[in-house]
């Protein structure tokens, strides 16, 4: 995809064509996608999407598979382009980065939640990256303990910053170290829960200004932004006096 836009759409059962990169989607310069689900899509690299340029919002990745083990990303492979607003989940990858690896310099992850991925190498269960920009997200598994040896996130190059991880030192460039609490992940449900330290804990960017999260929520509703794709959504109790 080129100066191309797509949005709400369903994307499904791909291969990646001829080149074997993007199952689901291949993205470069000035290409916008939205409000997309990409499941159990499968290629050598990038099983749901290789993203080279462009933006990529409020998707989400589940049950894709990159199948060569000497590429990674079972959910997005990272050249370039920023993706934000993203569930990564459940996604396996042959070599590194069963959810997202990222290799480009220009490649930049913000608001994504990116947990309960695998990866046959042991290269970052969740992430893999070699260089890019991660910020606001939130790589971390739920439905498994941490393991030293096979960690949800390995870094190699690029920044993570304002992001949780038990991959990450506390305090390092805004990070927290440690596995959030999540509503219901067991259900597919990566909302924070009240408790999460991920709440208030990232950093504000000018495209939130108006935007919305992933389920549809307003974009900052606390005193900063939320780690992740979701916000945390304020309820309301109607209390009548007679």
């Amino acid at each position: 995809m080129v100066d191309s836009l797509v949005a709400n759409c369903s994307n499904r059962d791909g291969n990646g064509g001829v080149a074997a990169k993007g199952g689901g989607i291949k993205m470069y310069q000035n290409a916008y996608v939205s409000g997309c689900t990409f499941t159990n899509n499968a290629t050598k690299r990038g099983g749901g999407a290789v993203v080279f340029g462009g933006t990529l919002e409020n998707c989400t990745f589940y049950a894709n598979r990159s199948t060569d083990g000497s590429y990674g990303g079972g959910g997005i492979h990272m050249e370039g382009g920023t993706v934000r607003n993203v569930l990564v989940r459940g996604n396996s990858s042959a070599g590194t980065g069963g959810g997202v690896g990222l290799q480009g310099s220009g490649a930049v992850l913000d608001c994504a939640t990116v947990a309960d991925n695998t990866s046959k190498s042991g290269g970052g269960l969740d992430v893999h990256m070699t260089a890019g920009t991660i910020r606001n997200a939130i790589v971390a598994d739920a439905l498994t303990p941490y393991d030293a040896e096979n960690p949800p996130l390995v870094k190699t190059g690029g920044t993570v910053a304002y992001s949780c991880s038990p991959s990450l030192a506390a305090g390092v460039d805004g990070n927290i170290a440690g596995v959030p609490a999540f509503k219901a992940a067991n259900n597919g449900d990566y909302r924070p829960r009240n408790a999460s330290p991920t709440i208030d804990g990232g950093l504000d960017q000018e495209w939130m200004v108006g935007a919305a999260d992933l389920a549809g929520t307003r974009r900052v509703t606390g005193a900063r932004v939320d780690m992740g794709c979701y916000e945390r959504a304020f309820t309301s109790t109607l209390i009548k006096l007679r």
